[in-house]
C-alpha cells in the first residue's frame, strides 16, 4: 500500500508544480486550496473468516476428540459470521486543485461557465469507538448471548484516512455581483486506511464454558478437561490498519466571493461516496496460540472486514488564484 501512496503523491505533486507553468495571464487557468472539516456517516462492517469450530482446532483440542467432519470447514471459502457497527466520525479536510475555466474571457463562449480541474484532497475521520460484535450465525450469537465471552467481544475503529485524486467538472452561475454560485461533480480514486483492532476473549468461568457446551448438546466436549481448560480465558486479538484502494464519486456545490481581479474566497461543500472497502486481517494470538488450527502450525487462519459505508460530507473554505 505504501508504494501506491508514494506514487499517488508524486503524481499529484508533479501536476501541481508543472501545471501553473503552462498558464499565462488571463489564460483561464487557476489554482485553489481548501481547508475545512469532514463528517462521515455511521459505518457497519461485516466479518468473515476460514476459522473452524474451536474443538476442531488442533492447538486448542489436541487429538481433536469430539470433532466431527461437518465441524471442520477449513477451506478457502470465507463465510460471513459477525458484524459490528460504529457511529459517524469527523475530522480535518485539506485539498488543492489546478483548474481551467472554459470561456473565461469570453462570456459568449458556448461553454462559458464550465470549468474543469484535477484535485487532490486529504481527509481524516476520527471514529475512535469500540462496539460490541453481533453474530451473523446462530452459533456465534448464542455464545455472545450466553456470556461465554469475558467482555464483548469488541472491535474498535480508530481513524479512517484517505488520500484522494479526483477530476471535477463545475458549472459557475455567472451574475452581476461579486458572488458566483456553482455546482460540480467529480470522480477519482482514494487510498483509504482504517485503524482497526479486535478482542475476543473467553470468560474465565470454567463452569460457564462447560454449560455452554452442554446447552449445545456436546456433553462429550464438556467432559474433555484439556479442551475446556484451554478454551477458558483464551483470547483472539489483532491490532492492524485495514487498507484498500477505492473508486469514488462526489457532488460539489458552493459560492465564491471575488476579492480582486485574480483572487476569490469561497465556501465549498461536498458529498463523497466510495466503492466497497475490504481488507484481510490475522488474529495473533488466535485462541491464545499462533494463528493456525492444524498441528505443527498448519492451516493458517485469517479473516476479512468489509463495508459499503465509506462516505462523508465535507465543508471547507476555498481560496482561488486566477492566472
Amino acid at each position: 500500500m505504501k508504494k501506491y501512496l508514494s506514487l499517488f503523491l508524486i503524481l499529484a505533486l508533479v501536476a501541481f508544480v508543472i501545471a501553473p507553468g503552462w498558464a499565462q495571464a488571463d489564460s483561464g487557468f487557476y489554482v485553489s486550496g481548501d481547508l475545512g472539516a469532514n463528517f462521515s456517516k455511521s459505518v457497519g462492517f461485516t466479518g468473515d473468516s476460514n476459522d473452524v469450530a474451536s474443538h476442531c482446532d488442533a492447538l486448542t483440542n489436541p487429538g481433536l476428540s469430539g470433532c466431527r467432519a461437518d465441524d471442520f470447514r477449513y477451506t478457502n471459502t470465507f463465510i460471513p459470521d459477525w458484524a459490528v457497527d460504529f457511529d459517524g466520525g469527523q475530522g480535518i479536510l485539506l485539498g488543492t486543485a489546478i483548474g481551467y475555466s472554459i470561456g473565461d474571457n469570453n462570456p459568449q463562449h458556448i461553454f462559458s461557465g464550465i470549468r474543469m480541474e484535477v484535485e487532490y484532497f486529504y481527509r481524516q475521520s476520527r471514529h475512535n469507538q469500540s462496539s460490541q460484535v453481533r453474530g451473523l450465525s446462530g452459533a456465534t450469537q448464542q455464545k455472545i448471548d450466553r456470556g461465554e465471552f469475558a467482555s464483548g467481544p469488541y472491535e474498535t475503529l480508530g481513524s479512517v484516512i484517505s488520500h484522494n485524486l479526483f477530476a471535477n467538472v463545475y458549472y459557475d452561475f455567472d451574475n452581476d455581483t461579486r458572488f458566483t454560485p456553482y455546482l460540480g461533480v467529480g470522480g477519482g480514486v482514494g487510498i483509504t486506511t482504517a485503524g482497526w483492532s479486535s478482542n475476543w476473549t473467553r470468560t474465565l468461568d470454567k463452569e460457564a464454558i462447560k454449560q455452554g457446551l452442554i446447552d449445545d448438546g456436546r456433553q462429550d466436549l464438556a467432559d474433555n478437561e484439556v479442551y475446556v481448560d484451554r478454551l477458558t480465558g483464551s483470547s483472539s486479538s489483532t491490532h492492524t490498519p485495514l487498507e484498500d484502494v477505492l473508486w469514488g464519486f462526489q457532488i460539489l456545490f458552493g459560492v465564491d466571493y471575488t476579492l480582486s481581479e485574480r483572487t476569490s474566497l469561497g465556501l465549498k461543500g461536498r458529498w463523497v461516496k466510495f466503492s466497497d472497502f475490504s481488507d484481510g486481517l490475522v488474529w495473533d494470538p488466535l485462541r491464545s496460540h499462533a494463528p493456525y488450527v492444524g498441528a505443527n502450525n498448519t492451516n493458517p487462519v485469517s479473516g476479512n472486514m468489509s463495508t459499503s459505508d465509506i462516505e462523508f460530507f465535507g465543508i471547507s473554505l476555498n481560496l482561488k488564484y486566477h492566472f
